[in-house]
């Protein structure tokens, strides 16, 4: 298809996007101003103890849907086998990825209050007070790949069931793969992402918006390198094939989970909690002071996840396949 052909499609699909974005800032605004009154966060309900093992239990929130959506998939009958590869390439890119935040940031960025809600056992990670040692929980690793394992299936779901009509054909994606690098990466988004990064400083330093003054917005500036910059820097290239109604039911889905999850469950209880000194300094004090930057990330990872799949499904489809091997390699 022709770029002139595609503009008006590309254009739509803008629009479309700034309309979701848009609604969730609208969203989000309401929420923050219905919350506003609150000038204080409600007391941890911990101590040490109140809920045994409610970390590595609570991970049954990912572990049961991406049941239900891995049988739906492998009923006999259903056919749609041409998502697997792209998936499993996509959950082992993000947990290396993560699991590297871990082993490096996980004692710059969270503390875990504790210890009794999680098993005992321990992957190394670096203590920027006490060094390396076996102290990240393995509940940790196990969120990332149950989280994006989800995230990735709930949006191939209702790309299936709910909005097949906005999901690209397999042939849509042949020969889309870039030549060069230099065809996927837009410098204007390396560039907003340098914006965003010093804005984040700003707010810190200036204690705007009642930012906490001390320390300095690592969490953020993580977030922005590594979930939003890359995600933008695909957008113009794979935007097209994103199936818009499906990342957004994705999107509501992790929200009320993470509502449930972190909210509700994880810092009253002190499964764990979040550096102060590492974030940006807006908290939000009716969730018992979740970061904002906690709240940004249900989205972000939403996007990333969907992202890097898009993308994953993009390089396997680059040359046209045949049908009956595909389908054969797909469930290797």
């Amino acid at each position: 298809m022709a770029d002139s052909q595609d503009t008006p499609v590309r254009n739509i699909r803008v629009i479309r996007a700034a309309y979701l974005v848009g609604g969730l800032l609208i969203g989000a605004a309401a929420a923050w101003i219905a919350m506003s009154s609150v000038q204080q966060a409600p007391p941890p309900l911990y101590p040490e103890g109140a809920a045994s093992l409610g970390y590595t239990k609570s991970l049954i929130l990912f572990v049961v849907p991406i049941a239900a959506m891995a049988a739906w998939f492998l009923w006999p009958g259903h056919h749609e086998n041409r998502h697997w590869r792209p998936f499993g390439y996509t959950i082992g890119f993000i947990t290396v990825l993560w699991t590297g935040l871990d082993i490096l940031l996980a004692h710059t960025f969270f503390v875990f209050p504790d210890p009794d809600s999680a098993t005992g056992i321990a992957i190394p990670g670096l203590d920027p007070a006490t060094g390396w040692g076996w102290n990240v929980p393995i509940e940790e690793v196990l969120f990332y790949i149950l989280g994006s394992a989800y995230l990735v299936l709930a949006y191939i779901w209702a790309s299936e069931v709910w909005f097949p009509d906005r999901d690209q054909a397999d042939s849509e994606y042949v020969g889309r793969w870039p030549g060069r690098l230099g065809k996927l990466v837009n410098p204007w988004y390396v560039a907003y992402g340098v914006v965003a990064v010093a804005i984040a400083i700003v707010i810190k330093k200036a204690g705007l918006f009642g930012a906490d003054q001390g320390g300095f917005p690592w969490y953020l500036i993580y977030l922005i390198l590594i979930i939003v910059l890359p995600a933008a820097v695909l957008f113009n290239f794979e935007f097209r094939f994103v199936n818009l109604p499906a990342f957004l039911v994705t999107v509501m889905s992790i929200i009320i989970i993470g509502l449930v999850w972190e909210v509700t469950l994880a810092l009253p209880y002190g499964w764990w909690n979040y550096q102060a000194s590492a974030m940006l300094g807006i908290f939000i004090r009716p969730w018992s002071n979740l970061p904002i930057e906690a709240a940004i990330l249900w989205v972000a990872a939403a996007w990333s996840n969907v992202a890097f799949y898009e993308l994953f499904r993009i390089f396997y489809h680059r040359k046209p396949r045949d049908p009956v091997a595909s389908a054969a390699n797909n469930l290797v």
